[in-house]
């Protein structure tokens, strides 16, 4: 069985985040923002059943070994990277919505079994189904 870590699920999915608002967007139309001011991304699930919001987008806590992050918003990297080491949990055994290290998140989620990823699947695709219900009338 092949299984996904928190960083490989948390960086694949912001960056499908990242590719699908740049699509809808370019430089001179971005009135100020950038497709990294993307969403959250959908919850773990965990084999235990717990659940836990690990986010790595710019309104969000988080660093990236590749990104430089100064000045007094130290905590908020810049732009997306390739090397994640810092995210942002719901967590309240960790530093909830503060700041806690990869491998950190990593060993909270083991902890519970790991990422059931059927479960965290079927989470995120009825979120989906749900916010498309006030544009079930309009046509495509």
């Amino acid at each position: 069985m092949t299984t996904i870590t928190v960083k490989q699920y948390v960086m694949l999915l912001t960056a499908e985040h990242i590719v699908t608002a740049a699509s809808r967007m370019t430089p001179d139309r971005a009135f100020g923002g950038s497709p990294y001011s993307c969403s959250p991304i959908a919850r773990i699930y965990c084999a235990d059943g717990t659940s836990i919001s690990v986010q790595a987008h710019a309104g969000s806590h988080c660093k990236f070994a590749d990104v430089d992050c100064e000045g007094p918003f130290s905590w908020y990297a810049s732009t997306f990277g390739k090397d994640l080491v810092m995210a942002e949990t719901d967590c309240e055994e960790l530093n909830q919505y503060g700041i806690d290290d990869i491998e950190d998140i990593e060993k909270y989620v083991e902890s519970h079994g790991g990422i059931d990823f059927e479960a965290t699947t079927s989470h995120a695709v009825e979120t989906a189904i749900k916010a498309l219900e006030p544009y079930k009338r309009r046509r495509h």
